[in-house]
């Protein structure tokens, strides 16, 4: 999908939903086949392509968690409504670093898409709990990784900005202000100076 169309945005038209469908169907149906992570990426792409930033970053999520081992392939199931998951089956032993490569890829595509699909001030209560609890969870796997120069304020101030719009004032000072020190001079380091002082003014309040 990515190879095909690049960055151009598909329109939601009938036969792009049709082939959604087909795709969630398999998954739901084949939950243990050895073809689901090139289905979630395939998915995953199409919803980013059509402009469907939450349900492309819980297809990024899913595939990152398989990918690294913290979610089986086989019978695998991941609610996001619950956040829950359900990995009765093991990863197989045949898991190799271009893998784990893969997966912090896919989990730094769920942290852009769920950003993404929170700054939508249409989105419900209960989707946007989901969509930062996921997105914390995919930035602290990358944390743990060599990010690029680009990456790391991305990742960190994503994490931040949870905390910020949670109203958890005490957590988003703490990381705004790393994101601030560690990476002045940059969109997100000075966006995230001034919501220190904005998380300020709330707590006087």
């Amino acid at each position: 999908i990515d190879q095909k169309y690049g960055k151009k945005k598909l329109n939601l038209n009938e036969e792009v939903s049709q082939v959604i469908k087909a795709y969630v169907s398999y998954l739901n149906t084949f939950q243990g086949s050895d073809s689901r992570l090139d289905i979630l990426k395939n998915l995953a792409a199409i919803y980013s392509h059509s402009g469907q930033p939450m349900e492309a970053g819980r297809r990024f999520y899913e595939r990152s968690l398989i990918l690294q081992g913290d979610l089986g392939l086989h019978g695998a199931t991941l609610s996001m409504d619950t956040l829950s998951l359900d990995s009765e089956g093991e990863e197989s032993a045949d898991t190799n670093e271009n893998k784990n490569d893969d997966g912090l890829s896919d989990a730094y595509q769920a942290v852009l898409h769920f950003q993404t699909a929170l700054a939508d001030g249409a989105r419900s209560q209960s989707e946007r709990v989901v969509a930062r609890a996921a997105l914390r969870r995919s930035a602290a796997k990358l944390l743990t990784s060599e990010l690029s120069k680009d990456q790391g304020p991305q990742v960190r101030y994503a994490i931040a900005l949870t905390f910020y719009n949670e109203g958890r004032l005490d957590e988003a000072i703490e990381y705004l202000s790393a994101v601030a020190t560690e990476h002045p001079q940059t969109e997100q380091g000075d966006s995230a100076a001034l919501l220190v002082l904005d998380a300020y003014n709330k707590q006087n309040d």
